[in-house]
């Protein structure tokens, strides 16, 4: 119809799908930004000192399809952050991958891609057992791999959740989308299945301890405490 206010709905709309999908895509490719930086220094410490690889293929699938794709895809469900129609209109020049979003991207990937492999050599440190006598595929390495699987996924949900809202993670905003923390409780219980169930030996992991978790929360913690300092710096 020619009515005004119809106009005006259609528009918040598109500038709501709009911010649902960059939302969705930063998050997903925070997470594979975080899983080459893991994989690139496994690489390197694999040839340089014979420490067996940090994350195995089927985790980086669990991470992709299962930890990390219930969340994105309840973003969709997100209403408008702040006063949506009070800022300009975008520049249909300016893209979601952009060079600033990029670099932003690659600065996440290293922060949870550091804190996922320090937590992996961690792991061998607290067990009395030097890394690079670790043979690959023993339970061990497989606890250690899980721990680095663990940490990539809680560092990647408050991701999710630090990147909804230009007020970043403490706001009333966080609360309005019931699909969201169904989709993350979702995944947190596909995450314990890998790690505690008989599955765990398709994917390489083993089950891990109430201390390997509080470390795995710790590096999450830490993520999401720069972020926001990083936020607050911006603004």
């Amino acid at each position: 119809d020619d009515s005004f206010h119809t106009l005006i709905s259609a528009v918040q709309q598109g500038r709501v799908v709009f911010q649902n999908i960059k939302k969705g895509t930063l998050s997903c490719f925070t997470s594979n930004s975080a899983e080459l930086v893991v994989n690139l220094v496994s690489l390197a410490a694999a040839s340089l000192f014979g420490v067996p690889l940090a994350l195995t293929v089927m985790q980086i699938l669990a991470i992709d399809l299962i930890a990390e794709l219930f969340p994105i895809a309840a973003l969709g469900w997100d209403k408008a952050d702040r006063e949506l129609m009070h800022e300009p209109a975008r520049d249909p020049h300016h893209h979601i991958l952009n060079s600033r979003s990029i670099l932003d991207l690659l600065w996440c990937g290293l922060l949870i891609g550091g804190f996922a492999f320090a937590n992996y050599l961690m792991f061998f440190g607290r067990n009395g057992v030097s890394a690079d006598t670790v043979h690959s595929g023993s339970p061990l390495h497989m606890q250690a791999t899980a721990l680095t699987y663990l940490t990539i996924v809680l560092c990647q949900l408050g991701n999710i959740l630090q990147r909804r809202s230009q007020d970043g993670l403490f706001t009333r905003y966080q609360f309005h989308n019931k699909h969201l923390w169904f989709s993350i409780l979702l995944s947190l219980t596909c995450v314990v299945a890998i790690l505690y169930s008989p599955i765990n030996q398709y994917f390489g992991a083993g089950p891990l301890s109430a201390v390997d978790w509080l470390y795995a929360v710790f590096g999450a913690v830490l993520f999401l405490a720069i972020r926001e300092v990083q936020r607050l710096v911006k603004r």
